[in-house]
């Protein structure tokens, strides 16, 4: 019989969810983290086109214009004129050729404009590892929740059989007449609550592996592997973390978004410079001649630089450099909020871990003492010296102590996951 059951459990081990596993499918799976990676692509893909503006552009140019007097197919020069030699006229011309515009000057602003769309390259980097850490994170929660949920259905189920045998025991004494009906009922009555309290652990399990196996992208999640969790004294010192603190990416993405407020201000102030464009055009101009009724043409090329300074806006300009300024006020406000939220969430959770590592050591304790309490009052009550309520009073804070014992237990290595969490470093324990 041993033999079949540890068969059993072993066969149903090799086919157990391991916390990396899920972690590694979740990071595959993903839709959030499938989204942060788009969104990295986007933003690279907008970084490139503003490179690619540098270049200008290269347009095919087509016309067809009715006049209601006949235009020449090309300027009149001082030579043809001077040649006495016929000149092609036309009232409906039609003008086809290439045409090259090339930015020469543009007051910075595309200079800012590449630099404003790495920066944001960068950001979408950075929020994209922030998702990798939330999803992490929120996958060990409910790993250690569905473990904290099975080690807690099982010490139900245990109280559940010590009621059981109790009932049986005080049933024969009551027909024995050593104990009185009102003790049977009293025992029948905790033991339907145990069952009942089953019953919320089952249900609450299995709402709990449906919402992991939803999160990791799997269809159902059957047994996790067990993990070890090592409680021992906190190591953690604050002015420590707040140091390394300045590498993560969340104060990164803050101390970017300041730089990238700053470009904004720059590109804000371009339109106040002058605008220069290099432009090209080649082509050919074609038309009927009005005298002979021929398909006539003439080729045409021209090179120049258009300059553009714009003198009077009407206040944009100065309400764009105000937008701007108003922009990095909030990107220096976003970080010291961030900053003193970071604090904030380094003491609660280093706090917490202190707590959860004094009231397991205390749980620990009391269930030492309230075994010893149950063996006492088994002993009492059969000899008539303690009630049924005294009997089930120690019955009952000892499988409560045992329930926070567990629950305490998994709070702590939680704990030690919500700092790894907030230091970005969830990935490198895994």
């Amino acid at each position: 019989m041993y033999r079949i059951v540890f068969i059993t459990l072993f066969i149903s081990s090799l086919h157990a969810h391991t916390l990396q596993g899920l972690i590694t499918t979740g990071l595959n799976n993903a839709h959030t983290l499938k989204l942060s990676n788009n969104q990295v692509k986007l933003a690279d893909i907008e970084y490139k086109e503003s490179l690619a503006k540098r270049y200008g552009s290269l347009d095919l140019s087509t016309d067809l214009t009715h006049y209601n007097v006949a235009r020449t197919l090309a300027p009149l020069t001082p030579s043809v004129i001077g040649s006495q030699t016929p000149v092609t006229t036309t009232k409906d011309l039609l003008s086809a050729g290439v045409l090259y515009t090339l930015p020469l000057f543009t007051g910075f602003a595309q200079t800012q404009d590449i630099a404003i769309n790495k920066l944001s390259k960068n950001i979408a980097l950075m929020r994209a590892r922030l998702n990798k850490e939330q999803l992490i994170y929120n996958i060990k929660t409910l790993y250690l929740a569905i473990l904290a949920q099975q080690e807690g259905l099982q010490a139900q189920r245990r109280y559940t059989h010590a009621l059981q045998k109790l009932v049986q025991s005080i049933d024969y004494e009551v027909k024995l007449g050593k104990k009185a009906t009102l003790d049977l009922l009293k025992i029948q009555s905790d033991l339907e609550s145990s069952r009942s309290k089953e019953t919320l652990f089952e249900t609450t399990l299995a709402i709990t592996k449906a919402s992991l196996a939803s999160l990791v992208g799997i269809r159902e999640l059957r047994t996790i592997s067990p993990i070890a969790i090592k409680l021992k004294k906190p190591h953690y010192n604050l002015q420590t973390l707040l140091q390394d603190s300045a590498n993560l990416a969340k104060i990164k993405l803050e101390d970017t978004a300041i730089i990238k407020a700053n470009h904004a201000i720059k590109k804000s102030k371009a339109s106040t410079l002058p605008q220069v464009n290099l432009v090209g055009y080649a082509g050919k101009n074609y038309g009927e001649d009005e005298a002979l009724g021929d398909m006539d043409s003439e080729t045409l090329w021209q090179v120049g630089v258009n300059v553009k300074w714009n003198i009077v806006d009407f206040g944009r300009s100065k309400l764009a450099q105000e937008k701007a300024k108003i922009a990095k006020m909030n990107a220096l406000d976003q970080k010291e909020q961030t900053l003193l939220e970071l604090k904030k969430l380094l003491i609660e959770g280093l706090e917490t871990i202190k707590l959860h590592h004094q009231t397991y050591r205390q749980y620990l304790a009391q269930r030492t003492l309230l075994t010893k309490a149950q063996e006492i009052e088994q002993i009492r009550y059969h000899q008539g010296v303690a009630t049924i309520n005294d009997l089930l009073l120690v019955k009952a804070e000892g499988h409560l102590v045992q329930a926070r014992l567990i629950q305490s237990k998994y709070d702590y290595q939680k704990s030690i996951y919500f700092i790894q969490y907030i230091m970005e470093s969830g990935a490198k324990y895994e």
